[in-house]
This record gives structure tokens, sequence and C-alpha cells, in this order.
């Protein structure tokens, strides 16, 4: 009892604009509890100062009441900011990226390619050209190539060669023989020292 009896003396002798202090103060801890999102510590401050600020009222029960009611209010008013979504720091890279985004995508490609506008004449057909390619030096090859010592399995392959470029190639699949054909007559080529 003697307890309480020092308490309420030491209460009495608190100016009265004290009863202010306690709010105030729980006002400037919301701001950095918010950033930190810290609800427990938020709710630890308001039950401590609204406490404190009832022990500055502790002559008077009903004003005790009221101003731990004022405080319960003030308290749930300010409590809705904590679930306010965080804002989230981007780290430089994702700012740099972020940047220079735009000329890292691929421009989207047209629907519609523009005419073709020739201001020359197109060149007429060459009648030593097959399908683009000259022939004309590769059959020189593989006569030079036939006059050689070549080893049976290469004097086959000569002429299995010699047989394969002699016609157009219509498809892709003759295309690609004719062009499997042309790097074996380069092979032979190299080998023999033509």
């Amino acid at each position: 009892m003697e307890y309480f009896k020092v308490l309420t003396d030491l209460t009495a002798r608190v100016p009265d604009w004290c009863i202010f202090l306690p709010p105030c103060i729980f006002i400037a801890l919301f701001v950095p509890l918010v950033l930190k999102r810290c609800r427990r510590i938020y709710t630890g401050a308001a039950l401590l100062l609204g406490g404190a600020g009832c022990l500055l009222l502790s002559g008077d029960a009903a004003a005790m009441l009221a101003y731990g009611v004022c405080f319960a209010i003030l308290w749930g008013a300010l409590f809705p900011f904590f679930f306010l979504p965080k804002r989230e720091k981007k780290s430089r890279e994702e700012r740099i990226y972020e940047t220079f985004k735009p000329e890292i995508e691929p421009r989207p490609r047209r629907e519609k390619e523009l005419p073709k506008v020739c201001c020359f004449d197109e060149p007429t057909a060459d009648p030593s050209l097959e399908d683009g390619i000259c022939l004309d030096h590769v059959r020189k090859l593989l006569d030079r190539l036939r006059r050689e010592k070549l080893s049976a399995a290469d004097r086959l392959e000569v002429d299995t060669l010699a047989g394969r470029l002699t016609g157009e190639a219509h498809t892709a699949a003759e295309a690609e023989a004719r062009n499997d054909a042309l790097a074996s007559v380069l092979r032979l080529t190299a080998k023999y020292k033509l």
C-alpha cells in the first residue's frame, strides 16, 4: 500500500500538460515502427505509454477510463498502416537493366514487308552455272584426280562424285547431297595436293 501512496503522491506533483506526453511519444515512435514493420513493439509501446498516461490521472477513475479508451482508439486508428504493401528497393543492377531494357529487347517484326525496289537490271543466268554454282571448275578438278595414281577406293569415289555432280538439284535433299559431294571433292584434292 505504501508503494501505491508514493506513486499517487509522485503523479500529483507532475504538471497537467504531461498527460499529452505519452500520445506524442507514441506518435513519434509510430513512423519508424511502421517502416520496420514491428507490430509487436508497436502494441507493446501502446500498452506501456497508455498505462503511463493512465497513471498520471490516478486520482480520477472516470478520467483514467476515458484516457485509456482514447489511447486505444489512437492505437486502432494507426494499426492498419502496418498492412500497407512495403515498397521494395531495387538493386543497382535491376535499375540499370530497366533503364536499358527497351534497347535489349528485339524490335517487333513488321507484319507487312516493304516491296522490293530494284534500281538495276537483274543479271541474266550464266549457262555454265547450275543453281548458282559454277561446276566447270569442279569437273576440271575431277579430271585431274582421274589422271592421278589413286587408290581403288578413291577412284571409285571420284567416279561416284562425277555422277552426282551432273544434274541440277531440285529438292533440299538433292542440294544437300550435292554439297556433300563438293566437300568430298575438296577433301580429295587436299589429299592428293592438286
